[in-house]
């Protein structure tokens, strides 16, 4: 994104009815405006196509641009208008205010993996809705993703690539970021949606690494035909190297049937790989060594955290005799995840080895965080707050992050852990930087979103 400048004298500052205000971003083909809409009095951006489009395509820029304008998604600019003035067709569009991905990244941030994975994700679904309408983007790169308030990421340009194509007064050339082009691209081929599987592949790659993939010269353009192979993720993060550079490896190839064949495909794989860290990082939060003091091993003790490729939640039956149960289940699936909703198992006999531990301390029965919205139970271990799809306290808030906080329950304590979410975490209205035990009672704000802490507790005294 340029500097903004004032209206140069090629455009009138009336527009139709957009009062154009001062000049956003120059591209190869278009012109981005700053504009106030004078019919509903509001900020909005124009994209005009000087000379793009030939007089006589105009209706089949217009049918390919209106698929495009008619997308709906969180993660997808909104387009409210389209149309032509003096010869030269518009888009009007919603004005972002935030950054391009292209800068973000530059900066070196967003500084955890979890939060880049975040990104990427976001990524993910605005294409495959994109795709979802038969719209494809085959432009994608950086600088045109927008990155706003809480990282909410935005696609823009979707469709237009494709309109210009099938429409210009000249042939299009990908010149203006070679190094996201995939190897048909460059070689004038087909493209599909498998192009666009290719480019967030190498957008993906830069938001990880803080590198680009490929370079923007010409041997490199060609180099792309027969090696499309990209350095190990390693130096980065050590911790999703193996699991990332297979996913690469697929994403880049060069033939696309050898690639993911649709982008939930790779978002599902990327998911994988940030709910690995996530487990991970949980189990480290709530400390081994802390879970298997409560559960001795020498005492026929069972740490919830003890089977690195199950994760054991503690499952309870309330009834007038609250009991502690574990049970060892398999991890939540895709399709469980996208739910939302995972079902406790049902709960089984516990072990008597485990009840016996119950008089060395209060053991926690149950959490609930009381809000507004409604109660939330929440399950023993690691459990996700914010808005994303995969969390067990979805955050339903505007200003809230997709990953906000990580709450996690063990049989003697609760903590929470802000994410480092823009609007913060808070506890009795103190915002917390790091990891905080919550008491009965506390009072937890996720951004604007309040909820009081209820813990309910075993009596030592009825213990054995």
């Amino acid at each position: 994104m340029m500097r903004a400048s004032p209206v140069g004298s090629d455009f009138p500052r009336l527009f139709g009815r957009y009062r154009l205000q001062t000049l956003l971003a120059k591209g190869g083909r278009s012109l981005v405006y700053l504009a106030q809409d004078t019919a509903l009095n509001r900020s909005v951006a124009v994209k005009v196509f000087p000379g793009a489009v030939a007089p006589s395509r105009m209706p089949e820029f217009f049918r390919e641009a209106r698929a495009a304008a008619r997308l709906k998604h969180p993660n997808i600019i909104t387009v409210h208008d389209l149309g032509e003035m003096n010869g030269q067709v518009f888009l009007a569009m919603d004005h972002l205010v935030g950054e391009t991905l292209a800068r973000m990244v530059a900066k070196g941030a967003p500084s955890g993996v979890i939060a880049r994975l975040d990104l990427i994700d976001q990524l993910c679904d605005g294409l495959a809705a994109a795709h979802d309408a038969s719209v494809l983007h085959l432009g994608l790169r950086p600088s045109k993703v927008m990155v706003g308030v809480n990282n909410q990421m935005t696609l823009l340009g979707c469709g237009l690539v494709r309109a210009l194509e099938r429409a210009s007064a000249a042939p299009i050339k990908y010149s203006a970021a070679p190094a996201y082009l995939a190897p048909e691209q460059i070689a004038g081929g087909a493209a599909d949606h498998r192009t666009d599987v290719f480019a967030a592949a190498v957008v993906a790659y830069e938001v990880l690494t803080g590198m680009r993939a490929y370079s923007d010269a010409p041997s490199a353009m060609s180099e792309r035909m027969t090696e499309t192979a990209v350095p190990s993720v390693a130096a980065k993060w050590p911790e999703i190297a193996p699991a990332a550079d297979a996913l690469m490896q697929r994403a880049l190839a060069r033939d696309p049937a050898g690639r993911f064949q649709s982008v939930p495909e790779l978002r599902a794989a990327f998911r994988a790989i940030r709910d690995d860290v996530a487990r991970r990082s949980g189990a480290a939060a709530a400390g081994e060594a802390g879970v298997r003091s409560e559960f001795p091993e020498s005492a026929g003790g069972v740490s919830p955290f003890a089977d690195t490729e199950k994760t054991r939640r503690p499952v309870f039956d309330f009834g007038d005799e609250a009991v502690t149960t574990l049970r060892a289940e398999a991890a939540p699936t895709e399709e469980m995840r996208q739910s939302r909703s995972i079902s406790p198992p049902a709960p089984t006999e516990p072990p008597a080895d485990a009840l016996r531990t119950s008089a060395q301390f209060p053991r926690i029965l149950s959490v609930r965080f009381c809000g507004d919205v409604g109660d939330v139970a929440l399950p023993f271990g690691r459990t996700l707050a914010g808005r994303a799809m995969d969390v067990g306290l979805p955050l339903m808030s505007r200003v809230a992050s997709r990953h906000h906080a990580a709450i996690v329950v063990t049989l003697s304590h609760v903590t929470v852990e802000d994410l480092g979410s823009e609007n913060g975490t808070t506890v009795n209205d103190a915002r917390i930087g790091s990891v905080c035990q919550i008491e009965d009672g506390d009072l937890v704000a996720f951004a604007d979103l309040e909820y009081r802490v209820e813990i309910i507790r075993s009596d030592p005294d009825d213990a054995g």
